[in-house]
């Protein structure tokens, strides 16, 4: 399963390919001797003089590269993914705790349930918040989040992404990856960015590509209303309180002007899970997630 189980076989296939093309190629060298590895490279020894020529067979040389190249190309793409795509469990469900106002300042407004599916290429993530104590005085019902598209070694492709409130539809966002267009319901549509996500997939996006000390980026992130693209970057290791919890997270903050701010936290001693979500709107209003336990279905559960 860890080679070529659900998504881990795109990538694990050409990983194996490769890795036995270059193996292969290390042992016939040690064993045919220098003779068989002259005779690879085309180097003609004058017996006469000792003085090597240098001479190579270019089709014969342009093929062992090619080879080669193509070997390595594999198994770059597929280790490479493999340490990517399997950063997160195929399965997971994700609780979080969501509050308005900052930490100490802020009160609980409701729950939020991360379900996290991906196979053959393919992902789901559905988020169900229920409001709790006393915002479920004012604010009736559940509010429902689905996106939906590819996974591969550059992360989430997006391809669907709506809100549900209430049972209706809304928020809808389109991602036409081959025209490169974002188009929302009722609203003009938009050149898509490279890496662009909804504002669901977005964090686990992260979990999945960033990494320590890479440079200031930028990422497009939609709410089906509106597409704005955030300046990113990698503010660096954090230790912060979860759930009670010491957590070692890597901490990210991206900012667009006259329109707020996003701030994620990363764990990095649990495949990038985001454990932290924060969110300033233009208004200065904050809204906050955070991890409160996660569950890994047909597995033994409970954080």
């Amino acid at each position: 399963d860890v080679l070529l189980g659900g998504n881990a076989a795109l990538f694990g296939v050409p990983a194996l390919l490769g890795t036995l093309f270059f193996v292969g190629r290390l042992v016939l060298m040690l064993v045919a001797g220098d003779g068989d590895l002259h005779q690879d490279v085309g180097i003609h020894v004058d017996a006469g003089t000792g003085d090597v020529s240098g001479h190579t067979d270019s089709s014969s040389a342009f093929k062992i590269l090619s080879l080669q190249a193509v070997a390595a190309f594999l198994m770059g793409f597929g280790w490479g993914g493999l340490g990517i795509v399997r950063g997160l469990a195929d399965n997971l469900v994700i609780h979080y705790r969501v509050q308005t106002g900052e930490d100490g300042a802020g009160f609980v407004a409701g729950r939020a349930t991360y379900i996290w599916h991906s196979r053959d290429g393919r992902y789901s993530l559905v988020s169900t918040l229920e409001a709790t104590g006393l915002a479920a005085l004012f604010i009736s019902g559940r509010i429902v989040q689905v996106s939906e598209g590819t996974v591969d070694g550059a992360g989430l492709h997006p391809a669907q992404y709506h809100l549900q409130r209430n049972e209706r539809k809304q928020d809808v966002a389109r991602f036409g990856w081959s025209q490169n267009r974002l188009t929302m319901e009722g609203r003009p549509g938009v050149a898509l960015t490279p890496q662009a996500q909804d504002l669901l997939s977005f964090p686990f996006h992260l979990a999945m590509t960033v990494r320590e000390g890479e440079g200031d980026f930028t990422l497009g992130v939609t709410n089906g209303r509106k597409f704005n693209e955030f300046a990113f970057r990698v503010v660096g290791r954090e230790v912060i309180d979860v759930a009670g919890r010491q957590l070692n997270t890597l901490h990210l903050h991206g900012e667009k002007t006259a329109e707020g701010t996003l701030d994620v936290w990363l764990d990095m001693d649990r495949s990038g899970l985001p454990v932290k979500v924060r969110t300033y709107d233009r208004k200065g209003k904050v809204a906050m997630m955070q991890l409160e336990g996660v569950e890994t279905p047909g597995r033994d559960s409970g954080e």
